[in-house]
């Protein structure tokens, strides 16, 4: 990554904006001096107009060029997205269709604006002159009326801001954009790079003179001397307003989209799904610095950790991209190193069929219940009996309930050998203690014999 920090942003961002922003409010005081008050009113006049007609017809220019205007192979750029969204189907499942075409609107918005307006601008000088003809008529006694010259320079002063303003209407509200989700981002890379179990497989450091310099760039035009100029003049209003008019598209669907503004709402749903898996990298770390080997016993017994997983399986089944990503990553891997270690004949695989969302939010709102199990089954293996096995769990699958069962049913297939679904079925098993037992809900006992695909009827008592 290039080194940027000995870059100056304060001098190449603050200073040449404020240099330009300057350049185009002196520019227009001398013209507005040479020109005298009415020359520059009507002046002025004609930029107003001619910007309200370049902002208010590009979307109106771009729609209709969307489906007729031939872009890149032969298509429009309605052709080209559908296109691409055809052969790359997967996109689809990270983001809408609505989303793809409201940027691709959006921009093209941006950029027809941009060149509309310099167009009229170039009109506008045309329609200027002829209205200016006669402004300064002499009198009858061969007299010139006052220009009022420095009303004129203020007026044009004023006109250099607005015309600096339309030029970056663009550019102003990306900037914007990019500040309002950059602090998010930058608080969660420097929470990544205080967690050794991050770090240790990703050299964050790598990017670290990239990030800095964003920082410093957003920084340096947040802090310059050109916003605030921008923000005291109400000229900021101004180039929000337009962004967001220009970025307010009508997408095929007959759907309204603001995709900056989703492009934010995603930021932060990406963000708080991330800040949950920090939180437990870092319980992680703290136990392992523990050196304690019983580390599943004691991460149950920290204070909010079944908490945290379900905050952190939630904020993951919320978000299709990480739940694909999880599954595909994760799960699958691990479901195929657990098949491997079963005794013959049991099978384990994840559903293909299972939507990738659901089955995150069935193992999370499971996956504590699992895991006391598991740690339970440790300890009872240790210094207990089978017939205590067996309760802990009986009192495991009625902590679950039907719902999860079911949740995981759905999730996970699972194929068990006659000698283990016996266990089950055979007079006096499992699901014999557990209907004589009472105390567990019948559709519990339904649950797992449609898991397990047992069959099976009471034993009479005798």
């Amino acid at each position: 990554m290039p080194d940027l920090s000995n870059v100056d942003f304060d001098l190449i961002i603050g200073s040449s904006v404020l240099g330009i922003l300057v350049a185009f409010l002196v520019f227009g005081f001398l013209w507005g001096i040479i020109r005298g008050f009415k020359k520059s009113l009507i002046r002025f006049i004609t930029v107003l107009v001619f910007g309200a007609v370049a902002l208010f017809c590009t979307p109106m220019i771009v729609n209709s060029m969307y489906d007729s205007t031939v872009v890149a192979e032969g298509l429009t750029l309605k052709g080209f997205i559908f296109k691409l969204v055809q052969d790359n189907p997967a996109i689809t499942d990270y983001v809408s269709l609505n989303l793809i075409e409201g940027f691709a609107l959006a921009f093209a918005n941006l950029l027809v604006f941009f060149a509309l307006w310099f167009l009229l601008k170039m009109v506008s000088w045309i329609i200027y002159a002829l209205c200016s003809i006669g402004a300064y008529k002499q009198r009858e006694d061969g007299s010139l009326p006052k220009r009022y010259r420095w009303f004129g320079g203020l007026l044009g002063m004023f006109q250099g801001l607005i015309i600096f303003t339309l030029f970056a209407i663009p550019f102003i509200g990306l900037i914007n954009v990019l500040d309002n989700s950059s602090a998010k981002i930058f608080a969660t890379y420097d929470s990544l790079k205080d967690v050794p179990a991050i770090t240790s497989q990703v050299n964050l450091e790598e990017y670290d003179g990239v990030v800095g310099a964003a920082k410093d760039g957003i920084g340096a035009y947040r802090n310059s001397a050109a916003k605030k100029i921008m923000d005291y003049s109400g000229m900021s209003f101004i180039a929000n307003f337009g962004f967001d008019h220009l970025t307010n598209v009508k997408v095929s669907s007959g759907a309204q989209v603001k995709p900056f503004k989703e492009l934010n709402g995603v930021i932060d749903t990406v963000n708080n799904a991330i800040e949950p898996f920090i939180s437990l990298f870092k319980l992680f770390d703290t136990l392992d610095q523990l050196s304690n080997p019983d580390f599943l016993t004691n991460l149950l017994k920290e204070d909010g950790v079944k908490e945290l997983i379900q905050e952190i399986f939630d904020a993951i089944a919320d978000n299709k991209m990480l739940s694909d990503l999880l599954v595909e990553q994760a799960l699958t891997p691990l479901i195929s190193t657990l098949g491997d270690s079963l005794p013959e004949g049991v099978t384990v695989g994840l559903n293909p069929d299972a939507d990738n969302q659901a089955l995150i939010k069935a193992i999370g709102g499971t996956l504590v219940s699992v895991l006391e199990l598991v740690d339970e089954l440790q300890v009872q293996s240790q210094v207990g009996s089978g017939s205590q096995n067996a309760e802990v769990i009986l009192d495991i699958i009625s902590d679950l309930g039907a719902d999860a069962i079911n949740g995981l049913a759905n999730a996970i297939n699972v194929t068990l050998p006659e000698e283990y679904t016996d266990m089950f079925t055979e007079p006096g098993g499992i699901l014999d203690t557990i209907y004589e037992d009472g105390d567990i809900d019948s559709a519990i006992v339904e649950a797992l014999m449609n898991w397990f695909n047992l069959t099976w009827t009471p034993t009479p008592s005798e």
